[in-house]
């Protein structure tokens, strides 16, 4: 089997696998997110205003997150590449994560942590300045917010 080469117009800065591993999601300073079906090469071209950092499947595969800092979004996408929700940040977002059941997903900005549905709605800010890391506890559903170490419990979600 002859793999694809992924390309982009500039420097690709983030690769990561579908849950299924049959496609494959780069990001780009070109301003791109581009998903590759391994076998027959490119499929589409996902863009921003801006370089795009970051890229991350939900756990059902079903929908992929990407963001870009200086547009301060990070944008949701189906599979059939439409845009589904816009999620804004008024400073530059550094991670996005979905939760474990892939209902909502967490983006972290240089200001604070967001929480949202799938629809694109907030549920809850985390304010913290500086903030770089965040990270679902599957065992107990916290959300860890890491500066030099800041534990926040959620509730059930």
């Amino acid at each position: 089997m002859k793999i694809p080469t992924l390309k982009h117009n500039a420097q690709i800065n983030n690769i990561v696998f579908s849950p299924d591993e049959k496609t494959v999601a780069t990001t780009s300073s070109d301003s791109t997110a581009k998903l590759w079906n391994l076998q027959k090469g490119e499929i589409v071209t996902l863009k921003h205003d801006g370089v795009v950092n970051h890229a991350v499947f939900s756990p059902d595969g079903k929908t992929i997150a990407t963001t870009t800092s200086s547009d301060k979004t990070v944008k949701l996408w189906n599979l059939q590449c439409q845009l589904i929700a816009t999620l804004k940040h008024d400073d530059g977002v550094s991670k996005v994560i979905f939760k474990p059941d892939g209902k909502s997903v967490l983006t972290t900005s240089y200001d604070n942590a967001k929480l949202w549905n799938l629809k694109g709605q907030e549920i809850a800010t985390f304010k913290n300045k500086h903030l770089e890391k965040a990270v679902f506890s599957l065992m107990v559903r916290r959300l860890l917010l890491l500066q030099v170490i800041v534990l926040q419990i959620l509730a059930d979600l």
